[in-house]
């Protein structure tokens, strides 16, 4: 991200040095709290009034056209047990066990959706931490979990959740001494624009004019600010940036500076052609 913001500054200096005149208004916002949830970034600045025509993410997409990305629900399921001496399990209730039939009624879950603009098509259900147990000869009368669902534009969070809650539930009418409590994290709602969008078209005639190809359109895997600004700004949004996803949060994270030059260049001559030049 660091990248992308750097390229949306060198183009709009190099607007300025130009002496290019454009006919609308450039706003750049370098925003924190991205990977957070933008509550004191992009989602404050919507509250406080954001306004636009149009907007582009500088997320690393490796210089392709995004169109849309999943959106996110984050959330902690916790089971309660009653300890016990492991030697005398019958005297307790494991809530590692508990969990364990949790998790295996996530598992079967029908998630449904195909969108061939992601690598990955299809919604995704992962847990991705487990803890329970405060000692090995003790029957553990707590266990944690947290998940990470990955929702298809036309998934909301709400749905997502009421698939665990009711997955949950039928654990519950299985086992009525199921003590099962679910907590919200966070959540991103998933976004899509209209290939037919302005800022899409501008983009795609922007790049061709450097590439010489008709771009294609793809869609990301995770979330980004683009959440708000599409659903609460009403603001027709895309994606586009230097940097290899695939790297983000690895110990070999790096961008090309070729890239970097190359979206300042894509950036400042879109500029002109969505806000025009007097």
């Amino acid at each position: 991200m660091k990248s992308g913001v750097a390229s949306m500054v060198a183009a709009a200096e190099a607007i300025v040095k130009s002496g290019a005149k454009l006919k609308g208004d450039l706003l750049i916002t370098a925003v924190a709290d991205e990977e957070t949830g933008s509550a004191k970034g992009t989602r404050h600045l919507i509250e406080r009034g954001l306004k636009a025509d149009m907007a582009v993410v500088s997320e690393p997409t490796d210089l392709r056209i995004e169109i849309a990305h999943k959106g996110i629900l984050w959330a902690e399921i916790t089971t309660k047990g009653k300890g016990s001496h492991a030697s005398r399990p019958h005297l307790g209730v494991n809530a590692v066990d508990k969990m364990h039939a949790i998790i295996s009624a996530m598992h079967d879950i029908k998630l449904e959706g195909w969108n061939p603009l992601f690598d990955v098509p299809q919604p995704v259900l992962s847990v991705t931490t487990i803890s329970g147990g405060t000692k090995i000869n003790v029957t553990p009368d707590l266990c944690k979990i947290e998940f990470d669902r990955r929702l298809l534009p036309g998934e909301t969070p709400e749905f997502a959740l009421k698939q665990i809650q009711d997955a949950i539930a039928k654990v519950k009418a299985e086992d009525p001494t199921l003590d099962a409590s679910i907590r919200v994290i966070e959540e991103w709602p998933a976004m899509e624009v209209a290939p037919e969008a302005k800022i899409v078209q501008s983009l795609a005639k922007v790049v061709e004019s450097r590439t010489g190809a008709k771009p294609r359109f793809f869609g990301k895997a995770a979330g980004t600010d683009a959440s708000w600004l599409v659903r609460d700004a009403k603001i027709p949004t895309v994606l586009y940036g230097p940097g290899d996803p695939r790297l983000s949060h690895t110990p070999d994270e790096h961008v090309e500076l070729e890239k970097v030059t190359e979206a300042a260049r894509v950036f400042a001559v879109l500029a002109g052609e969505t806000l025009g030049v007097e």
